[in-house]
C-alpha cells in the first residue's frame, strides 16, 4: 500500500528541536515495519494546525488525495491535521479523506478509517478534543502569565517605548525578577514630542518629520511614521498602567512572506478579570497624558475638516431623492478633464458597507463649481452686496400664509370641538348602557353588543378627528415659525445692513474656509438645501445603451433659502469681529439665549 506522511509542529521553539525531523523517522519507520511504501513526505513547520489558511504543504495534500496517488495518510496524532474549531474546515477534511477512500493512521492510534459511521464519528470527536486541547493549553498559559507577575517577572515580550525591562537572574542564569524602568533617552524624546504638540500646536505628522530630521530612530532602529508615533502616544503605559491579556487574537493565516497573519476578536474591557494590571513608572501624569491624547484627536480632527478644501457647501447639501447627505469628490470619466462634484453618500458607499438588500441611490453627480457659484450668488452676494433687499425678501410673508395660519388654528379649535362632543357621547353611551334604561325587552348580551359596536364607531371617528387635529396644528405651528422668524429677521436688518453695506468687497475677496464659516451662520447645523433633479427619469442615467452619450441635460432644482433660520445678532456680532480682527469666529461661538448674545466658549 502506498502512503504519504504529514508533520507538523506549531511554534518556532519546536522547529529549533528538530521535534519534525523526530516525527518523520518515527513514521517512516512505522510504515516500513508494515511493508508500505512512502511516496510522500509532506511538513509545515513552525505552524499552527488552528487553521487552513498558509498551511502550503497541507493544502497540497489535500490537492494530492484527490490524484489517487496514496491510500494512507500517516501522522504522529490525529490534532497534527487540524486543531480548528471551525466545523467547516473539520468537515472539509472528513469529506476529501471519505470521497478519496483514504486511511488514517498514526503509531498510537493504528489504522483507522472514515467509510463507517464509527470511523466518522471518531474522527469528528478527536478534531473537536483536539479543539478544546488548544483551548486548555491558552488558559494554561494565560494562568502561567499571572503567576509570573506574581513573583516580579513581566509577562510580555515587549514594553512600550519610553521604558526599558531590566532583568535579574541567578547564579544559574535563570530569571528571577523583572524591573520596569524609565528609559531616559526615549521618555526625553517624549517628552519634546509633548511640547511639539501640546505647547507648540504641531500636528503629529510635524513631529514624526521632525524626529526623523534629527536622526532619532525608533527602538527597533527605523524611521518614524505618524502611525507609529500616534500608536505610542496612545499607550497608557505613559501615565503608569500596562495591561496584559486585553486584546483576544485569531490566527488567520501566514503571510507570502512566512508571518502569522492574526485578526482581532475583541477588546476586553479594563475591569475584566482576565486582564492583568501592571503598574510601571510614568513619563507623564494623567493630566498630561489625557491633554496629549486628546490634542492629537482634536488635530485629526481638524486635519479631517479640510480647512482647504475647495467645497464651499460641505456638510449643507441633502439628496432630494433618498435624505442623505451629498459629499464631495474629485475625478471624472477617463480621458476627460478632472473635476470636483458633490455626489449622494448612498451613491458613493462601498457595497461592501451596504445591507443585503440597499441599493445605491441614482441621483446624478453634481458639479461643484456650478452648484456653489449659485448658491454663493443667491445668499451671501445678494446678502452683502444688497443687504436691503435681500433682508425684506427674506422677512416678508405674503397675505395667503398669515390667513392660511388663520385658517388652520380655527380649524384645530373646530376639531377640538368635535373631539370633545364624541367624548362626551362615548361617556353617555357606557352609563346608559350600566342603567339599563331604554333597554327593555333587549336581553344582556344583546346590550352588550350593541354598546361594544357603537362605542367603536366612535372610538374610530375620535381616533380621526385627532389625527385631522395633529396635522392642522403642525403645519399652523410651522407657518406661525415662519411668521415668527421672518418678524425677527425684519426687526434687526438694520444692524446687519450696516455691517453688511461695509463689508461688501472684502467679503467678496474671502477664501472659500471663510465663506464656509460664514454661510454656517445663515444656514446652520441641522438645515440642508436639497438638491434634485428636474428630469425624474432614471433610464436617462443608467439604462442607456453602452457608448452612446447622454442626450439630455440634467437641471438642477436647488431648494431656496428662504426665512432662514438663523441667528441674525450672532451674524452681526461675528462680522463686527472680522471687521476688527480679519477673523470669522465660529458659528457655535455665539448662542443666543434669552434675546441676549452671550458668548460661549465651548462647542454649540
Amino acid at each position: 500500500m502506498k502512503a504519504a506522511i504529514y508533520c507538523r509542529v506549531s511554534t518556532p521553539t519546536q522547529k529549533e528541536a528538530e521535534t519534525i525531523e523526530g516525527q518523520r523517522v518515527a513514521l517512516t519507520k512505522y510504515a516500513e515495519d508494515r511493508g508500505w511504501e512512502i511516496v510522500d513526505v509532506y511538513e509545515d513547520e513552525g505552524l499552527s494546525g488552528s487553521f487552513l489558511e498558509g498551511r502550503r504543504d497541507f493544502l497540497r495534500l489535500l490537492e494530492d488525495m484527490g490524484k489517487g496517488e496514496f491510500e494512507i495518510l500517516l501522522v504522529a496524532e490525529h490534532s497534527r491535521i487540524t486543531r480548528s474549531d471551525d466545523p467547516m474546515e473539520g468537515a472539509l477534511i472528513l469529506k476529501t479523506l471519505l470521497d478519496n477512500d483514504i486511511k488514517v493512521a498514526s503509531p498510537g492510534a493504528g489504522l483507522e478509517s472514515a467509510d463507517t459511521f464509527e470511523g466518522r464519528l471518531m474522527f469528528t470527536l478527536k478534531s473537536m478534543f483536539a479543539a478544546k486541547e488548544k483551548t486548555d493549553i491558552l488558559e494554561r498559559f494565560k494562568r502561567g502569565k499571572a503567576k509570573f507577575l506574581e513573583k516580579g517577572i513581566y509577562p510580555n515580550a515587549r514594553v512600550c517605548y519610553g521604558l526599558q525591562k531590566v532583568v535579574q537572574r541567578g547564579k544559574n542564569g535563570k530569571v528571577i525578577k523583572h524591573e520596569i524602568v524609565i528609559n531616559e533617552e526615549e521618555a526625553a524624546v517624549l517628552r519634546s514630542v509633548y511640547d511639539w504638540i501640546v505647547k507648540d500646536g504641531q500636528t503629529i505628522n510635524w513631529a514624526a518629520a521632525e524626529l526623523n530630521r534629527l536622526g532619532i530612530r525608533t527602538a527597533q532602529g527605523k524611521r518614524w511614521s505618524s502611525p507609529r508615533l500616534s500608536e505610542i502616544l496612545r499607550n497608557e503605559a505613559l501615565c503608569g498602567t500596562m495591561y496584559c491579556n486585553r486584546y483576544v487574537w485569531k490566527t488567520t493565516g501566514i503571510s507570502p512572506k512566512g508571518k502569522q497573519q492574526q485578526k482581532l476578536l475583541k477588546v476586553r474591557p479594563k475591569t475584566d478579570p482576565d486582564v492583568i494590571h501592571i503598574y510601571v513608572p510614568a513619563i507623564f501624569s494623567k493630566d498630561e497624558f489625557k491633554l496629549l491624547r486628546d490634542t492629537v484627536k482634536n488635530n485629526r480632527r481638524r486635519a479631517r475638516s479640510k480647512k482647504d478644501s475647495p467645497f464651499l457647501l460641505t456638510d449643507k447639501l441633502k439628496c432630494g431623492i433618498c435624505g442623505a447627505r451629498l459629499v464631495g469628490a474629485y475625478g471624472g470619466s477617463p480621458g476627460q478633464k478632472k473635476v470636483n462634484y458633490y455626489i449622494c453618500h448612498n451613491r458613493k458607499k462601498s457595497p461592501q458597507r451596504r445591507e443585503p438588500d440597499e441599493k445605491p441611490c441614482w441621483l446624478p453627480m453634481v458639479n461643484m463649481l456650478s452648484l456653489d457659484q449659485k448658491v454663493e450668488r443667491d445668499v451671501l452676494i445678494d446678502l452683502f452686496m444688497h443687504p436691503k433687499r435681500t433682508l425684506k425678501s427674506w422677512s416678508s410673508v405674503d397675505q395667503n400664509k398669515r390667513r392660511r395660519a388663520k385658517q388652520l388654528r380655527d380649524k384645530v379649535a373646530q376639531a377640538e370641538e368635535r373631539i370633545e362632543k364624541l367624548r362626551k357621547k362615548k361617556k353617555a353611551l357606557l352609563q346608559k348602557a350600566i342603567s339599563g334604561v331604554a333597554w327593555e325587552g333587549w336581553n344582556e348580551a344583546d346590550i352588550k353588543e350593541a354598546v361594544e359596536g357603537e362605542r367603536v364607531k366612535l372610538d374610530q371617528q375620535i381616533t380621526l378627528e385627532t389625527e385631522r387635529r395633529d396635522t392642522a396644528k403642525k403645519e399652523a405651528e410651522a407657518l406661525e415659525g415662519m411668521i415668527e422668524r421672518a418678524k425677527k429677521v425684519r426687526n434687526g436688518s438694520k444692524e446687519l445692513e450696516e455691517v453688511a453695506a461695509r463689508l461688501g468687497e472684502k467679503i467678496l475677496n474671502m477664501t472659500v474656509a471663510e465663506k464656509r464659516t460664514l454661510l454656517d451662520y445663515i444656514i446652520p447645523s441641522g438645515h440642508y438645501i436639497t438638491v434634485e433633479p428636474i428630469l425624474d427619469d432614471r433610464e436617462i442615467w443608467y439604462d442607456k445603451p453602452k457608448g452612446v452619450a447622454r442626450t439630455l441635460k440634467c437641471e438642477w432644482m436647488v431648494m431656496p433659502v428662504t426665512v432662514p433660520d438663523f441667528n441674525l445678532k450672532g451674524l452681526v456680532a461675528a462680522l463686527r469681529e472680522y471687521d476688527k480682527t480679519g477673523v470669522i469666529p465660529k458659528a457655535s461661538v455665539y448662542l443666543m439665549q434669552n434675546k441676549h448674545l452671550k458668548r460661549h466658549s465651548g462647542n454649540q
